[in-house]
């Protein structure tokens, strides 16, 4: 049992109105509630995975820690906390120098056992893997669209319509398309997103509901 800070991240201001940041707060709330911990306070940050230290709410956060106004720091998921493994290694190393906790609800490991430190370096590294291959996969993806500007009939693909016989960029749809980038490249799931888009009022451009299939080929 000890005094804990939280913190709890998205990726951007269009996705502040989604349910990951209540998701994040409730979990974190009722793991301190169950483990007996104080919950210090919750912080927050509404911008990129990238650079650790430019993070506002994450500095606050550690820095009450190192302040000795907590025991330590928790998270719902190690990624909310740095999808970089060298952020993520510098605040492993000044959290156990201080003698401070580092838990993840999610990612449980014990930051200052051998095992535990390669498990998280590992998690780490995944984190930062998959965030790049989500950044390339939709750059890809756009640039593939973009070029594809040769229309030959049929439906075109989400984020395009057809003029004539060329394909133009369709402003909402390809907003969409950013939109389900960014869920993604946050860590969210693929039912979360579509479940997500649904709630938005959002279709697919048959006009139906989105499922994990249809998010998945957006994403392809």
């Amino acid at each position: 049992m000890g005094i804990l800070v939280g913190y709890v991240r998205v990726s951007g201001e269009n996705q502040r109105d989604n349910n990951s940041l209540p998701v994040q707060r409730s979990e974190i709330q009722s793991y301190c509630l169950r483990h007996g911990h104080t919950l210090f306070t919750i912080l927050e940050d509404v911008e990129s995975a990238e650079a650790a230290d430019t993070r506002q709410g994450l500095q606050f956060a550690l820095q009450a820690v190192y302040a000795d106004l907590a025991d330590g720091l928790i998270v719902h998921k190690l990624d909310r906390l740095a999808r970089n493994v060298l952020d993520s290694e510098h605040i492993r190393l000044e959290l156990k120098q201080r003698n401070k906790q580092l838990i993840s609800i999610v990612d449980p490991v014990d930051t200052n056992s051998d095992s535990g430190k390669m498990v998280y370096q590992m998690l780490s590294a995944v984190a930062e893997f998959e965030k790049d291959r989500i950044k390339k996969r939709c750059a890809e993806g756009r640039e593939r669209k973009r070029k594809n500007n040769g229309y030959i009939g049929g439906r075109p693909p989400y984020g395009y319509q057809a003029v004539g016989r060329n394909l133009l960029p369709c402003e909402r749809e390809q907003a969409v398309i950013a939109k389900v980038c960014e869920l993604r490249e946050q860590g969210a799931p693929l039912a979360q997103i579509a479940d997500q888009l649904n709630q938005d009022g959002i279709r697919t451009k048959k006009g139906k509901l989105w499922s994990i299939t249809s998010v998945c080929r957006l994403l392809a």
